[in-house]
């Protein structure tokens, strides 16, 4: 027996220490040596044996072997550790770059693969994971994880909406990436404008068609079908840009529509084709009256002009074709068939008057000759002398007319009329001067009157000789017209004379009073000025005397009048140089906008300036009324090119705020209200940067635009409190959940019972908490979240209590099985328990060392007994500790403890000492 031990190799002992030792003296080069390390790798019973054999070996599919399947968790935990070294490693040195490729290509376990991707700084190794794993949300993750720039790279293409490529050019730290990324941003932008394009044209093309359904034309149907179609087969060939449903979705309209519009087409079909057939008629009709139209012109033409060219063949020839047109003319019978059937009668009977209207027309040719052999008259004299000669033959023609049709005359009519036309348009011209006089003279003569009747002789007086002097340039015959009026006055003129003197004797003193009081005692100046004035005009009403007494009157009154007035002198020099500063500042103005007419800067900012100076030029006051004109149309002048750049920078705004209103007008259509919202505030930024319209045109096209607007926000209002009262709902039953859950987690005594109802309540709890507000979906996560952690702490505490209950039993167990088979009560122990108790391999010292490990590792006291074996034991655990870098697994001491066989008389104070060690773990 004792060579036997000798003989059995170190590898082989049953002390796991010296197999430990010995594994240090196996190579893996040796194929007998690796088959020995393999055994102990895998089925050794001590951990720290199995991972110095896994060390020994170091072959990375063998860590992954024990990553993946084996049962101990140290072993499995240190395999997977050295497996994600490897993996991450930049040059791994238990495998090679493509052995690594190979095991991502054939890996199952994805949430190693996941991990490596996360950590590693490899980029063709991330890359590689990610396309094994295939999980575009994972590979955006990475994305925004990394500050690798060809992993971002090569994951761009990952990125196909707006609001992603957003992130990217928020979050992407390459210059290169961002830049890319923006290209992509800017297609998608416009692609996502094309879709929106196609797909609104689209619907308003089906639109016009179904609308096409109720026209009650066959013409205007079936021309609106083929340029509609036309439209929609062009717009069809870009429905690759729609989503397959939506395309689908307006093929199938289309088909609906186009057989609707084929039975509208069958029902018009009839009354449309004898609409064509009256038409073709009507046409017909048409025709033979642009015949007769074209006779009837050459006979009317003929006998308009030269008669004499018209024989008497020719006659009865026209005669006789007009009577061959009368039955197709009765056979239509229309209103237009009656004014020709008319108008042929008239002609038939000229020509059946042809001799009579030759001798009508020369008599009238001759009265048209005189009346042009007459000269036009330059003046009111050389008309007066020809009147009665141009009168004369006026009624020569009057009294042929007469006798006559009118329409026997023909052209010659029209040529009397011009001529007549021309003299009396002469005669109105001189008569109108004449007759101008003769008022001017009759509204000075009622003048007259008036200045006489007030008081005012002098006055009338200056006028009486103005009139006269006029009066005698008038022609005789016209004179007399006014004469016996103006003889009248000119009796009451020289009764004024003889009484001016006596008029202006006492009238004097009284208005020199006034004027004195005035220059002593001013009144405002707008009313001191008028009443100067009216005192010179009375003053000078009364003339002069001619008398030492009236020259000294005179002269004070101009004394006193220049005194009054300086007051007003004053003002009026105050008022003059406020107009001329106003003018020199208006000048400046209109240099400003010439100089800001060649300035070299951008509409914007012209318009803008242009506004501010044409504000300074109104709140700038009047000039001098001279330069008032002048000066207004140098400021016209200057401001011309301005407002032509002003009305092109309005006409651009207003076309792109109207583009902008257009746009808002679909914004109705967007069924997603926030995204409706989102383009609206779009919108509106777009609308502050484009500058004003015009102050009248910008405040309706923003009234427009605002309605529009207020459209969307309103049904946002309506959602929003829809929403709320919905969610008021939904709170109210997560409350109960809420309560019910709690309630559960406090009287649960059942981990599974507990486990079950708990993930019921949390998967119901957030599919409703996913239909709430952000906010509050925030609020009830938090308390989901809370709910989550007393569950879990409710079943850590019914673990630690289950686990309790189970130590005791196993303890008791232990306590009766002193000798013989196991007790029937070990059935109800865990399975791994009862297979180290069937073990049955009685061993007392094994046993006491092993509790002696255990109050070690517990940091628990030992009998002074043992003190000695403590050191050894808690030594050499040490010396195990710096050698593996691992110390004794609980667990698996108490499974060895267990495998010692029945606890003994002997043995039961080691059970009293393991039940203390181990109850007191803070694990437990």
């Amino acid at each position: 027996m004792i060579f036997k031990s000798f003989l059995t190799p170190k590898y082989k002992n049953k002390d796991p220490k010296v197999r430990l030792s010995a594994i240090a003296g196996l190579s893996p080069q040796d194929p007998e040596d690796k088959t020995h390390l393999h055994e102990l790798a895998f089925n050794d019973a001590n951990t720290q044996v199995r991972l110095a054999a896994l060390h020994r070996l170091n072959q990375f599919v063998l860590w992954w072997k024990m990553a993946e399947t084996d049962s101990n968790a140290q072993i499995k935990k240190q395999a997977y550790q050295i497996v994600e070294q490897q993996l991450l490693a930049t040059e791994p040195d238990l495998l090679t770059t493509k052995e690594r490729n190979q095991f991502i290509k054939e890996c199952t376990n994805n949430a190693l693969l996941e991990k490596v991707a996360r950590q590693s700084d490899n980029a063709s190794l991330v890359l590689e994971i990610l396309t094994r794993l295939n999980r575009p949300q994972l590979n955006k993750q990475i994305f925004f994880a990394t500050d690798n720039a060809d992993v971002q790279l090569a994951l761009l293409d990952q990125f196909d909406d707006i609001a992603s490529l957003l992130k990217v050019l928020k979050k992407a730290s390459s210059a290169h990436v961002r830049e890319l990324a923006e290209q992509k941003l800017q297609q998608q932008e416009q692609q996502q404008q094309r879709r929106q394009v196609v797909d609104r044209q689209t619907r308003l093309v089906l639109a016009k068609l179904a609308a096409l359904v109720d026209s009650p034309e066959y013409q205007v149907l079936l021309e609106g079908q083929t340029q509609l179609n036309s439209e929609f087969e062009t717009l069809q060939q870009q429905f690759d840009l729609l989503e397959k449903a939506q395309a689908d979705e307006y093929l199938g309209k289309h088909q609906q529509i186009q057989q609707s519009l084929k039975n509208r087409l069958v029902r018009l079909y009839p009354e449309w084709h004898k609409e064509q057939q009256q038409q073709a008629a009507l046409q017909a009709d048409a025709d033979k009256l642009a015949i007769i139209t074209d006779v009837i012109g050459e006979v009317d033409s003929a006998l308009n002009t030269d008669l004499e060219q018209i024989s008497q063949v020719q006659s009865q020839q026209w005669s006789q074709q007009l009577s061959d047109f009368r039955p197709q003319l009765m056979q239509m019978g229309s209103q237009a068939a009656q004014q020709y059937l008319k108008r042929i009668e008239q002609l038939q009977q000229q020509l059946a008057d042809l001799e009579q209207i030759k001798q009508a027309r020369q008599q009238a040719t001759q009265y048209l000759q005189t009346l042009k052999d007459l000269v036009l008259p330059e003046n009111i004299e050389q008309w007066l002398a020809i009147k009665a000669e141009f009168d004369k033959v006026k009624q020569q023609w009057r009294q042929l007319q007469h006798n006559i049709p009118r329409s026997w005359l023909g052209e010659v009519s029209h040529q009397w009329h011009d001529v007549v036309a021309q003299w009396n348009k002469t005669i109105r011209g001189l008569e109108t001067d004449i007759n101008q006089q003769l008022d001017d003279a009759r509204q000075q003569l009622f003048k007259f009157d008036r200045l006489i009747q007030a008081g005012k002789f002098h006055g009338a007086m200056a006028l009486h000789r103005k009139l006269s002097a006029a009066v005698q340039q008038l022609p005789e015959t016209y004179r007399q017209k006014i004469q016996s009026k103006l003889d009248n006055a000119t009796q009451e003129v020289e009764k004024l004379q003889d009484w001016q003197a006596y008029i202006a004797a006492p009238r004097k003193p009284e208005l020199l009073q006034q004027v004195q009081a005035l220059a002593e005692q001013p009144k405002p100046v707008k009313e001191q000025a008028e009443l100067v004035k009216q005192l010179r005009q009375d003053w000078n009403s009364l003339g002069k005397l001619n008398t030492e007494e009236d020259d000294a009157q005179n002269q004070a009154f101009e004394k006193w009048s220049e005194q009054a007035f300086q007051p007003c002198r004053e003002y009026y020099q105050q008022q003059e140089k406020i107009r001329s500063d106003n003018l020199a500042h208006k000048q400046q103005i209109i240099a400003e906008l010439q100089q800001l007419t060649d300035a070299e800067m951008d509409d914007a900012e012209k318009v803008k300036q242009f506004n501010r100076l044409e504000q300074r030029w109104y709140k700038t006051g009047e000039v001098d009324h001279k330069l008032r004109q002048p000066t207004g149309k140098q400021y016209q002048q200057a401001k011309e090119p301005l407002k032509a750049i002003a009305a092109s920078f309005y006409q651009e705004n207003e076309r792109r705020k109207l583009l902008l209103i257009k746009q808002a007008e679909q914004l109705d259509d967007v069924e997603d209200i926030q995204q409706a919202i989102e383009q609206a505030k779009q919108l509106q930024q777009k609308w502050k940067a484009i500058g004003s319209a015009g102050n009248k045109q910008d405040d309706k096209l923003w009234q427009q635009f605002r309605t529009l607007n207020n459209k969307v926000f309103d049904k946002r209002d309506e959602q929003q409190a829809q929403q709320k009262a919905s969610e008021k709902q939904q709170i109210t039953e997560l409350e109960k959940w809420q309560s019910d859950w709690s309630g559960l987690i406090q009287q649960s005594q059942d981990i599974s019972e507990l486990q079950q109802q708990g993930l019921q309540f949390q998967q119901d709890m957030q599919n409703k908490v996913a239909e709430l507000s952000p906010s509050a979906t925030k609020s009830w996560q938090g308390k989901m979240d809370k709910l989550q952690q007393a569950q879990q702490q409710r079943i850590e505490q019914l673990q630690q209590h289950a686990e309790l209950n189970r130590f005791e039993d196993l303890f008791a167990l232990l306590a009766d099985w002193q000798q013989g088979e196991l007790p029937a009560e070990v059935e109800l122990l865990p399975n791994a328990w009862q297979q180290a108790l069937r073990v049955n391999h009685a061993d007392a010292d094994k046993r006491r060392s092993l509790t002696l490990q255990m109050e070690i590792l517990q940091d628990k006291d030992s009998p002074a007994e043992d003190e000695t074996l403590r050191k050894e034991i808690q030594l050499q655990l040490m010396a195990d500790k710096l050698q593996t870098g691992t110390q004794p697994d609980l667990d698996e001491l108490l499974t060895q403890w267990l495998q010692c066989g029945a606890v003994s008389q002997q043995q039961q104070p080691l059970l009293q000492r393991l039940k203390a060690v181990y109850l007191a773990s803070p694990n437990r």
